[in-house]
């Protein structure tokens, strides 16, 4: 069939299924709008183009699975390679021994969709339309379409989108804005303390709700859990820097031994490099332990008695006769709250670094953009 919008060489509906298709919502409900290209004789039913089905088929699903984020992707993906199959069949036409009169009779014309010819009504093949638009290959049709899946498959992506053009890489730069949005679960990193603070006041407010008694202590053993994890933060990285200082010695030495390793043992100084070697061996193993010793003392003894607190202000609640479809609820968002603020408190360390890194990207951009005016 002659698609009725376009008038090419493609399968396309019968016209009166095009009529109800687009005046009816109820497509694949009504046996009148079962898809055209479904073969029942196929596999007890099956879809008859499904190795080449178009971009329609490709991307239409009944449900997402991330809603309208979900739909907005496919649609866009779909926008694109229903613009790629338009510019591929057209360049196809470029390619093969396309009369004149066929091309008159294929290129697009500004013909109402709605009206339709007797032949095309009665689904009749009107012999003298279809030898004018098939032309030098009526009665090769299926060669053509071979010949023509041929050429584009053997079309690299880069080519197949400069023969999209313009409005091609437009749609392909919204699919794949689409795309990341669809994976986009995380909240931005500058955004991310908001998130913590936001956490952090309503666990509070549902503990203070909960067991207004135990408010104050709760939340004075949260702060001292979040100042400890910070000052451990602090202490640990001055500890790893200096494991990493005694690490990068060792490289060091490794190397020297590695270059002078003739000269050494021509002066018998190999046992000087070997007691060197170990000192270094062991001042590096040494404040290695020395700092995950640390840290697991000042975590441990800090979870320990958050836990502790944790259990008292359950038992507290269960004595003073609370609800008890509460109490879990009180228990976990008791836990919650030292993990809420570690995290607040990590960031609050990190933050000098992140406010140090924000003028070099600005000058950067700043630089970029006075290259690009130049």
């Amino acid at each position: 069939m002659v698609s009725p919008d376009r008038r090419q060489m493609t399968l396309d509906e019968p016209p009166a299924y095009h009529l109800l298709y687009a005046k009816s919502p109820y497509m694949g409900s009504a046996l009148k709008l079962q898809c055209p290209y479904y073969v029942e004789d196929l596999l007890n039913g099956a879809c008859g183009i499904w190795q080449h089905r178009n971009a329609i088929c490709l991307t239409w699903f009944c449900k997402h699975s991330r809603g309208q984020v979900g739909l907005t992707f496919w649609r866009a993906l779909q926008s694109f390679l229903r613009q790629m199959e338009d510019a591929l069949s057209v360049w196809c036409l470029t390619q093969l021994e396309i009369t004149d009169e066929s091309l008159t009779a294929i290129l697009p014309s500004r013909r109402d969709k709605t009206v339709f010819t007797p032949q095309e009504l009665d689904e009749v093949v009107d012999e003298k339309a279809h030898r004018a638009l098939w032309g030098n290959w009526a009665g090769r049709e299926a060669e053509f379409y071979r010949e023509c899946g041929r050429r584009v498959s053997a079309l690299s992506a880069e080519r197949a989108l400069e023969i999209g053009g313009a409005e091609a890489a437009l749609r392909l730069r919204v699919a794949r804005r689409a795309y990341r949005a669809l994976f986009l679960t995380d909240l931005p990193r500058a955004v991310r303390p908001g998130n913590f603070r936001f956490q952090l006041l309503l666990t509070l407010l549902g503990v203070i709700l909960l067991d207004p008694s135990s408010a104050p202590w709760a939340m004075a053993f949260t702060g001292g859990f979040g100042i400890v994890a910070y000052f451990s933060h602090i202490i640990q990285r001055e500890r790893e820097m200096r494991s990493f200082t005694h690490n990068g010695a060792l490289s060091r030495f490794y190397l020297d031994a590695l270059l002078g390793l003739i000269p050494a043992r021509m002066h018998g100084a190999e046992r000087a490099m070997r007691r060197e070697h170990e000192t270094l061996l062991t001042e590096w193993m040494r404040s290695s332990f020395d700092t995950w010793r640390l840290v697991v003392i000042l975590q441990g003894l800090s979870v320990t008695l958050y836990a502790v607190f944790s259990i008292r202000v359950l038992f507290n609640y269960i004595a003073r006769g609370g609800e008890a479809s509460n109490t879990l609820l009180l228990f976990y968002w008791t836990l919650n709250l030292p993990v809420l603020a570690q995290a607040l408190f990590g960031w609050l360390e990190r933050y000098p670094i992140m406010r140090n890194r924000a003028p070099c990207a600005c000058s950067n951009r700043s630089a970029r953009r006075t290259r690009l005016v130049k």
